[in-house]
């Protein structure tokens, strides 16, 4: 990768179009700077993938944090 990338994983997608980025407000990104979120950043992301012979072959893509509380309602 050329631009340093924020590490996701698909399988934790909450819609169609949200990923979680992290359980914290930070993470290290492909280039090993640590990347402070906040909401209406521009982030770009990558999903570890690998072609059907084995060669890596990430997924990238790019989006926008939002702050999404998943906590359930106590009631």
């Amino acid at each position: 990768m050329e631009k340093a990338r924020v590490s996701v994983d698909l399988n934790e997608m909450v819609t169609d179009d949200i990923v979680l980025l992290s359980k914290d407000d930070a993470k290290f990104d492909s280039m090993g700077s640590i990347i402070t979120f906040f909401e209406g950043m521009p982030v770009r992301l990558y999903s570890d993938d690998a072609s059907n012979s084995g060669e890596t072959d990430n997924l990238i893509f790019e989006g926008t944090a939002i702050n999404l509380d998943l906590k359930s309602d106590p009631e």
